[in-house]
């Protein structure tokens, strides 16, 4: 069973405290200590340990010891758990040598490189878009050039994936949007007492405008889908 990490700090009789670790100082029983061990410390070195009660020890324990410590605890100190010692020194070591963070740039900096990166993420996705235009007009003169080549098969198949099979959620979706205009249509006309015309409203916006819009968008949808399952089948 894992025991809660603790300790208890002592003034030495020589340079540095003496720290008491009891517990386990390990991932599962360390907790917050480390902030409170540096908060305690605050700086001050540790000449010496006493690790009479101290259970299990790992890498976290030994990263936390480190960075509350000013500066590296002598190799002496951990005679009663060598083992400990050499976790603690490796960890050390590399704690020393670690970078530190990236200072965080000004916010007007990185409100114009986000602006930046914006207007570069058009560009190229206008690029991308003139590319695809470009190979599908050489694809398209191509076709009409070797009309043969054509695989006539294919075509007919993602006509009826895309177009046929999509039908019935073309309608649910147009017959759903279409109620909802007709509500709010019919509540705002009757304030002005034509309510009568809310259903050349639902006409009109629906088989007219949006009719056109959530087939263009279910369509290009499913056709990419059904592109992507006969690529991956092939």
């Amino acid at each position: 069973m894992s025991r809660k990490a603790d300790y208890e700090i002592r003034t030495g009789a020589g340079d540095g405290a003496i720290l008491r670790l009891t517990g386990d100082w390990s991932t599962t029983g360390i907790g917050r200590q480390g902030d409170r061990l540096s908060a305690d410390l605050a700086g001050r070195d540790v000449g010496a340990l006493d690790l009479s009660e101290l259970g299990r020890f790992d890498t976290a324990g030994a990263l936390a010891i480190a960075q509350a410590t000013s500066r590296q605890i002598p190799e002496t100190a951990w005679s009663e758990r060598p083992e400990a010692g050499r976790i603690y020194a490796m960890i050390e070591h590399l704690d020393r040598q670690s970078c530190t963070p990236p200072r965080r740039s000004h916010p007007v900096t990185r409100t114009f490189a986000k602006i930046g990166l914006g207007v570069y993420d058009f560009l190229a996705e206008a690029m991308l878009s003139l590319a695809f235009l470009g190979r599908l007009i050489v694809a398209v003169g191509s076709a009409l050039k070797h009309p043969g080549a054509i695989r006539w098969p294919a075509w007919f198949s993602q006509a009826e994936r895309s177009g046929l099979d999509a039908i019935p959620i073309i309608a649910v979706t147009n017959f759903f949007i279409g109620a909802v205009i007709a509500f709010l249509g019919a509540n705002l006309l009757t304030q002005f007492g034509a309510g009568v015309f809310t259903v050349q409203l639902v006409a009109v916006s629906v088989l007219r405008e949006f009719a056109v819009v959530i087939t263009s968008v279910l369509l290009a949808g499913r056709s990419a889908s059904s592109f992507a399952a006969e690529i991956g089948s092939m």
